[in-house]
């Protein structure tokens, strides 16, 4: 079994288009649902969507991770990107994120200037049992 704690969860705002009434997605949002077969998880960026939530699903040496499928630069889909070591890169203009979904370098910029701990992927907490990944978005 591998477990990763999400980062704390705020009130998170509906997900653009949501197609759920707000009481019943805020309620959805508190249990763990499946997402992905533990098989289909490689060594690419997997997509999955849960809840109206556009998600990237993949596997570092440590651990599972999942995310919101949005780079913070320009917004592409991080599942067009792929993994270089334990590091999500985003295709468009190749920022790299840790398993925590902290930004950790972005190529445009200086390696002596500090990357901001606000530049970070919205991360969930994610569990493999069964065969399967499960993802509670509430955290």
């Amino acid at each position: 079994m591998t477990t990763t704690r999400a980062q704390p969860m705020q009130a998170q705002p509906l997900p653009r288009g949501c197609t759920f009434n707000e009481s019943d997605w805020r309620i959805l949002a508190d249990f763990w649902h499946p997402v992905a077969f533990s098989h289909d998880v490689g060594p690419a960026p997997a997509a999955a969507r849960l809840l109206d939530v556009d998600l990237v699903v993949y596997r570092t040496s440590k651990s599972l991770v999942v995310a919101r499928n949005i780079c913070l630069h320009r917004g592409s889909e991080l599942t067009q990107g792929r993994l270089e070591g334990d590091e999500l890169v985003c295709a468009y203009q190749g920022w790299r994120y840790g398993a925590d979904g902290q930004c950790v370098k972005i190529p445009a910029q200086p390696a002596s200037r500090r990357i901001s701990p606000s530049i970070r992927l919205m991360t969930y907490a994610v569990q493999e049992r069964y065969g399967l990944v499960w993802v509670c978005l509430s955290g």
